[in-house]
């Protein structure tokens, strides 16, 4: 009869364990999600690559700089333009960015420069998107990826 107890203590222990380990799960979800939304963007980058060419436009608060084929450019970021870039930013899942399928797949026989896409936090984090194809970002980019590739104009 003793043994009874014990098991019926026993899953009454492992019941009660599971319930707080899915409250633990929760708010560590709820603190890390809480966490990105308070994370200043640091650094934008949009990175296009081919065999034997490569550029790239990098965005912080303060400047730009865009490196093309035998140039480098360098210049102040507008208020107005950082501002576009944040709020387009703020409108995308950060924790999702490298989940968005890539709608063409040129750059597999180069025909389209492979293009990436990485937001660095102030904490450090990086968020890198899947590659695509230069001018056909997955949906959900694509108005960040206009604001970044115009630079190479």
């Amino acid at each position: 009869m003793n043994y009874v107890k014990y098991i019926t203590l026993g899953l009454f222990a492992i019941f009660a364990l599971q319930c707080s380990a899915q409250k633990e799960t929760k708010t560590v979800k709820k603190e890390l999600t809480n966490t990105t939304k308070n994370s200043k963007i640091k650094i934008v980058e949009l990175e296009e690559i081919t065999r034997g060419s490569k550029r790239n436009a990098s965005i912080s608060e303060t400047s730009k700089m865009i490196v093309l084929p035998g140039k480098i450019k360098n210049t102040p970021t507008t208020k107005t333009n950082w501002i576009d870039v944040e709020s387009t930013i703020n409108a995308i899942s950060l924790e999702e960015i490298n989940s968005y399928p890539a709608p063409t797949t040129d750059r597999f026989h180069d025909g389209a420069l492979a293009a990436t896409i990485k937001i660095t936090t102030s904490t450090g984090k990086v968020y890198t998107s899947q590659t695509f194809d230069a001018g056909s970002p997955p949906k959900e980019l694509a108005k960040l990826y206009i604001l970044l590739s115009e630079n190479f104009k």
